[in-house]
């Protein structure tokens, strides 16, 4: 041996010798892998590596992950069937089982293939559902397209579900949002001028933006009232009458007859304003517009009453109180026309009520004067 081992290189333990056809060298045993070692079986029988290459005319690899637990994995103990697949179950003991294939057919509750799979018709048509009815599995089995909410609902709706939130409500109240400010959402509050001034007439008026209406659109007539009984109304026809005993009308209309003179007023009573009076100086400057009888006192014995704004038809009434040495005669023009006087105009005579009156009428050119003094 120590001849033979004067020629080796030096040897290390569990090495063998090995040759490249020139120098010889020793190989060291190993039981995990590594370059130009041999691989021997550790204590268990088991040979440690990488992986594992089989070549013929190619080679096939079997690598193990870079990174990965340590596990094992034993093999059928016999050949598989024609068809059939390698199986883990879970604790690393292989066995062959048979693939499903394209053929395979199902029913019940999935119908078809296993490349077709169709889910069964529960009866239930397509469409869009108020409320739906499911079995255990999550199918729809009955459906209702509508709800009735007098029945489907009970107790208080919520507001924010578009319910009112209040099974009863205080008299005279309405549900909606603010009458101001930004949205909010709806109550049951008070009815106030804002809800309805750009739809209705409110007290103090409205701004409507434009002309307003007020009326009927159908064959009815327009009533007015206070304190609950009716003083006039506009008829159906287009008449108008005036006060409750129908003392009043315009086109021939009262509240309990048909129009008899269309297109004229009407007067069933008296027709009278209230009398104005005045004591002012010379000349008197008396507007018709302020009521049709004037009674002027004056103790000037000349004066001068100009009227004005006097309508043709219009019957008026001027008395001129005065004593003393008030008994002139009184000089009228009406609508800046010169009176024309039956009898002639002349002084006044004073008598126990040291008054005279003048009566007036306009034709619409002159202006005609009948009097009488003495009273």
């Amino acid at each position: 041996n120590a001849a033979l081992n004067a020629f080796l290189p030096v040897q290390a333990p569990s090495s063998v010798l090995q040759s490249n056809g020139t120098n010889t060298s020793w190989l060291a045993f190993n039981t995990a892998a590594s370059n130009n070692t041999l691989v021997q079986r550790d204590g268990s029988g088991v040979i440690n590596g990488n992986g594992l290459s089989i070549t013929n005319t190619g080679t096939i690899t079997f690598q193990a992950p870079a990174a990965s637990a340590t596990y094992s994995m034993t093999l059928p103990g016999a050949q598989g069937g024609v068809g059939q697949v390698m199986s883990n179950n879970g604790a690393g003991l292989m066995s062959w089982l048979t693939a499903l294939t394209s053929a395979s057919t199902f029913s019940g509750d999935v119908t078809g293939t296993s490349s077709t799979m169709t889910l069964a018709n529960t009866g239930v048509p397509a469409g869009q559902y108020a409320r739906v009815t499911v079995d255990t599995k999550g199918r729809v089995t009955a459906g209702v397209a509508s709800l009735d909410l007098t029945t489907a609902v009970s107790g208080v709706l919520p507001i924010a579900n578009g319910g009112t939130g209040s099974a009863t409500v205080a008299n005279n109240l309405i549900f909606a949002g603010p009458n101001s400010g930004g949205p909010l959402a709806p109550s049951f509050r008070a009815i106030t001028s804002a809800d309805i001034s750009a739809v209705g007439y409110v007290q103090n008026g409205n701004s409507f933006g434009a002309s307003a209406s007020l009326g009927t659109n159908d064959n009815n007539a327009l009533i007015f009232e206070t304190n609950n009984v009716t003083r006039g109304q506009f008829t159906a026809a287009g008449a108008f009458a005036v006060s409750s005993d129908s003392t009043v009308g315009i086109a021939g209309a009262t509240l309990g007859a048909p129009p008899t003179n269309a297109g004229k007023l009407q007067v069933n009573g008296q027709g009278w304003s209230a009398v104005q009076a005045s004591a002012s100086a010379s000349p008197l400057a008396w507007d018709a517009n302020t009521g049709n009888t004037m009674v002027w006192t004056n103790n000037v014995a000349a004066i001068t009453a100009n009227i004005t704004n006097m309508q043709p038809g219009g019957a008026y009434m001027l008395v001129v109180k005065s004593a003393g040495a008030g008994t002139g005669a009184v000089t009228i023009t009406c609508n800046g026309a010169a009176a024309s006087y039956v009898p002639t105009n002349g002084s006044r005579v004073n008598g126990i009520k040291n008054k005279t009156v003048y009566t007036l009428m306009w034709d619409g050119t002159d202006c005609l004067v009948t009097w009488i003094t003495g009273f």
